[in-house]
């Protein structure tokens, strides 16, 4: 029969840093944390498998550490244990947990970002700034389903934000389980300011649902979200600057017909913050207005000076209008690993025409304390229509949805697009 210890350790790599913290604001914000316990990461240099194990040597050379607080304040009535390891691309948080009756282990969420916290799991809280008002949060159960979320405030959190090359896994033993975590470090690095930085603010609990259900923390909390009470993470000997770009600016140019439904042409913007000259790779992955996923080069390799700010073209094809979710991804073409990315949504139109009120400008509407002569119009078009010879446009203006007041006729398609105007009668009031 298997026993705990540290031999069979779980674990779950996380990846977070503080953000926002210059030299002097960071010790001033890390004073503020907890200074009961402070743990330290144990850095390798060697692949760290994801499987929930535990069993590379790394892990075992690792200090283990264990959860001794409650939120209740009673003792805890089972063991765990966590050790943390990072690598120069990523965070790992390996967690065991003891079992004496693993019948009753409750483990049935298997989709991410649903109700993990149901079952017996761990919980990882990173307050990447460091001033207690906000943090990321990470739950792992023994089939290692994750639940990522960033919460801007105690009680706003956005369980959409999805972490990006995020890898877990569980394990199950005779009288235990583990879990292991990853999480890249381009996740976080983009909100520092401090790129030195060597310490995080954070918290690991878990949450036992069997004999007597309790909330065990490592950390003496009041609650799970009391971020300004977390501690301290220490050792983290990692070159952030590699990763600080900036993504952003996305921006939809042009929608045209095509037999498969549209081809949207958009810009991104990269900005260089890393104080060096890189190569780079940039994709995207794109949730299409329906629901079907498509992936996407930008650049195979491109380079980029210290401070630059490039703006790069991109398609995407689409088959009908509606609201185009984008993740871009900032690939180091030497490590071939993500070092930056971008998430984002764009409203594609793809009606083809569009009349906009002009004037009167207040509200598109006629007041009768107003003297209007006229109305002026304008149609756009978000692509080339095709006009054919014999078509004919016609604007009128309309009381309810049947009495034409004015009326303007147009027989020259090359003028179709643009201003026109409607002759306004006398209305009386109320009209």
């Amino acid at each position: 029969m298997k026993k705990l210890n540290m031999l069979v350790l779980g674990y779950v790599s996380i990846i977070a840093v503080l953000s926002g913290m210059a030299n002097t604001a960071s010790g001033e914000k890390l004073m503020n944390a907890n200074p009961n316990r402070e743990v330290t990461a144990f850095k390798t240099t060697a692949e760290v498998v994801v499987d929930g194990r535990l069993e590379e040597k790394a892990w075992l050379d690792a200090r283990e550490y264990h959860l001794t607080h409650s939120l209740s304040g009673e003792k805890p009535a089972v063991d765990t244990i966590f050790k943390v390891l990072y690598d120069e691309n990523a965070i790992y948080f390996g967690a065991i947990c003891e079992e004496p009756s693993m019948n009753n282990l409750k483990a049935k969420c298997e989709k991410r970002d649903a109700g993990v916290w149901g079952d017996d799991c761990v919980e990882i809280f990173i307050d990447p700034s460091g001033d207690g008002r906000g943090y990321y949060h990470f739950i792992i159960n023994a089939l290692g389903t994750i639940y990522d979320a960033r919460n801007t405030g105690s009680i706003e959190r956005d369980a959409t934000w999805n972490a990006e090359g995020i890898q877990s896994a569980g394990f199950k033993g005779e009288t235990f389980w583990s879990i292991e975590i990853r999480l890249p470090f381009c996740n976080f690095i983009s909100l520092r300011t401090d790129v030195s930085d060597s310490t995080w603010r954070f918290n690991i609990a878990r949450e036992y649902k069997g004999g007597e259900p309790s909330l065990l923390t490592y950390f003496p909390l009041s609650d799970f979200s009391d971020s300004k009470s977390y501690g301290l993470l220490h050792g983290l000997d990692v070159d952030y600057a590699r990763f600080r770009w900036q993504i952003g600016g996305l921006k939809l140019v042009s929608v045209n017909p095509t037999k498969e439904g549209y081809q949207a042409q958009l810009t991104v913007n990269v900005e260089n913050q890393t104080g060096r000259f890189c190569a780079f790779g940039l994709r995207g992955i794109a949730i299409l207005p329906g629901g079907k996923q498509q992936s996407f080069i930008i650049t195979d390799m491109f380079g980029g000076d210290a401070g630059q700010v490039q703006t790069l073209p991109f398609d995407c094809q689409i088959e009908q209008g509606g609201d185009l979710k984008l993740r871009i991804l900032l690939e180091d073409v030497r490590s071939h690993k993500i070092v930056a990315w971008n998430e984002s949504v764009v409203p594609v139109d793809t009606s083809p025409l569009t009349l906009k009120i002009k004037h009167p400008f207040y509200r598109s509407a006629i007041y009768a304390t107003m003297d209007v002569k006229e109305v002026i119009l304008e149609l756009s078009a978000l692509y080339q229509p095709g006009f054919k010879p014999d078509d004919r446009l016609i604007i009128s203006l309309r009381e309810g949805s049947s009495k034409v007041i004015s009326q303007a006729e147009v027989n020259n398609p090359q003028k179709f697009i643009g201003e026109h105007s409607l002759s306004v009668p006398a209305l009386a009031p109320g009209d």
